[in-house]
């Protein structure tokens, strides 16, 4: 019997050839189960449906998961705007945006502060800043980013500055007094103020 001559209800079963109906568990001529694949294909279209539903939540959940981190973003060269996630009563999401007050302070104070308790002066000093200090160093690290050391005790704070300050850095010497805006201050081998800019 040709594939065409088949019911609309019939089929062939995968092991033996012959005609069964389609939503037999099993072969009647060779007892194989599921002989039309059914079964195998219906399996595999909920897999993939549920793996879809999964994904779907796992999306879902993460853009809506509440924060209390604020994001620091740039408005303008030197302009933060610190953005804060809040979750209102009523289940929506809402994103405050308020200029970022700069915390005026010195490097040796930044550094004594990481130097006694690293998690408080990352609290503290982890946001927009304005730093005062003496030039300790500048230069140019491996990878090509340029940075200004300024002296600390009881360690130097290593600033790293944007692409464009280049002009500015190059007049700069060892004792020179400076004011440089930071968007934070962290500690990793030594204390690091990140996306600095020249003010003074």
């Amino acid at each position: 019997m040709d594939q065409q001559h088949l019911g609309p209800d019939q089929a062939r079963c995968y092991t033996c050839g012959r005609v069964v109906d389609r939503l037999a568990p099993a072969c009647p001529h060779c007892g194989r189960i599921d002989p039309t694949g059914r079964r195998k294909r219906q399996q595999s279209v909920q897999g993939l449906i549920g793996l879809a539903g999964v994904l779907v939540f796992i999306v879902v959940a993460v853009a809506i998961w509440p924060t209390d981190d604020p994001v620091v973003t740039v408005d303008g060269p030197t302009q933060p705007v610190v953005e804060q996630r809040v979750i209102d009563p009523a289940g929506f999401e809402t994103i405050l945006r308020e200029r970022a007050k700069r915390l005026r302070v010195t490097a040796t104070d930044v550094a004594a502060a990481f130097e006694t308790n690293g998690v408080a002066a990352r609290r503290r000093y982890g946001r927009p800043l304005t730093i005062s200090g003496i030039v300790a160093t500048v230069g140019v690290d491996v990878e090509g980013h340029e940075h200004v050391t300024l002296q600390g005790e009881p360690i130097d704070v290593w600033c790293a500055f944007w692409p464009g300050d280049s002009d500015r850095l190059a007049t700069l010497h060892r004792g020179d007094a400076v004011t440089i805006s930071t968007f934070g201050v962290v500690r990793d081998i030594t204390v690091i103020a990140r996306a600095c800019r020249l003010t003074k």
